[in-house]
């Protein structure tokens, strides 16, 4: 396992402006946001590479990160669940010139790696990456009751937002 639950915690303090931010339009929304939500903003976009988050707007990245969490809400760690969108106002709520795939499994090896591989066989590049390994607590029914960076209990999900040009 990768020293994940080391470094991300470093990496927010780095990033924090950008995460409180986030947060904030988040919360300010005609919604407002639950508290999984924003604790699932602060782990996704801590695993998030500079360039994007440097790159895209508040609006962008907390338009991503909320599509990203209602995925990994549908999504059931049993299963290899997998979805593809354009990122457009009508599909994903904020516009880049990139397609989105969005994968979630229970953690195992070579995830990436095998993801990369595939698309690279399709002729597809991988513009940039966000995968997050979560602590994910889901109740009877499955939905989600809690999540934080992984540790030695519960079940490790990773959930991976991937975007090609």
């Amino acid at each position: 396992m990768s020293d994940i639950t080391a470094a991300a915690p470093s990496r927010l303090r780095e990033i924090a402006p950008t995460i409180n931010a986030v947060r904030s339009y988040l919360k300010s929304g005609p919604d407002g946001a639950s508290e999984l939500l924003l604790d699932f903003a602060e782990l996704f976009l801590s695993r998030a590479p500079d360039e994007l988050l440097v790159h895209r707007s508040t609006e962008d990245l907390a338009s991503m990160t909320r599509g990203a969490f209602r995925f990994l809400e549908q999504s059931r760690p049993d299963r290899v669940d997998v979805a593809v969108a354009n990122a457009d106002e009508d599909e994903e709520e904020w516009e880049a010139p990139v397609t989105v795939i969005r994968t979630n499994v229970s953690e195992r090896p070579f995830i990436i790696d095998s993801i990369r591989e595939y698309l690279a066989l399709k002729g597809l590049a991988v513009e940039r990456m966000v995968y997050p390994m979560l602590d994910v607590d889901r109740d009877d029914n499955g939905q989600v009751t809690a999540m934080r960076f992984p540790a030695d209990s519960g079940i490790t999900e990773s959930i991976v937002h991937c975007e090609v040009e």
